[in-house]
C-alpha cells in the first residue's frame, strides 16, 4: 500500500531542465511600427552582435592553363579582366573516334556521333569584350 506522506518529485529525473526563455519570438507592438520592444532578446556574452561577411574575390589567373571549361583571366589583347567564352570546333580527335567508330561497324551514321558531342572537339578560348582567341585546347 502506497504511503499517504509520500512527497512526490517536482519533475521525473529523466525530464531536462525547463526553459525560461521566450516560446516564440515576441510580436511587435502596433504603436512601435513593426519594432520589437528592446527587452525582448537580451544580448548574451559568447553571441556574435551579427554574422561575418565573406567576399569572395575572383581568381584572375595570369598565365591560364586552358581546359574544356571557361576560366577568369586577364586578356593579353585588351587587358581586362574576363571570364572567356568558349567555341567548339572539330579537330584530330574528332575525326579520329569517327574513324574508329565506323572501323567497328557503326557505319550507317554513327560514326558521325563525334561530330555532335563538344566533348570530342576542341575549344577555343575567345575573350567576350573583344572577340580575340585568347587560347586553344586541343584533346590531342
Amino acid at each position: 500500500m502506497a504511503d499517504p506522506n509520500y512527497q512526490y518529485p517536482a519533475q521525473p529525473p529523466h525530464a531536462p531542465p525547463p526553459y525560461h526563455g521566450p516560446a516564440y519570438p515576441p510580436q511587435a507592438y502596433p504603436h512601435d511600427k513593426g519594432q520589437y520592444p528592446p527587452q525582448a532578446y537580451p544580448q548574451t556574452a559568447g553571441y556574435p552582435q551579427h554574422a561575418p561577411v565573406v567576399v569572395n574575390q575572383p581568381v584572375v589567373i595570369k598565365n591560364p592553363t586552358f581546359r574544356e571549361s571557361p576560366l577568369q583571366t586577364e586578356c593579353p589583347k585588351c587587358h581586362k579582366n574576363v571570364t572567356t567564352k568558349l567555341h567548339y570546333s572539330s579537330g584530330t580527335f574528332t575525326w579520329l573516334a569517327c574513324l574508329g567508330i565506323s572501323f567497328f561497324g557503326g557505319i550507317l551514321g554513327c560514326c558521325l556521333i563525334p561530330f555532335c558531342v563538344d566533348g570530342c572537339k576542341d575549344v577555343q578560348h575567345e575573350c567576350p569584350k573583344c572577340d580575340k582567341i585568347i587560347g586553344r585546347y586541343s584533346k590531342i
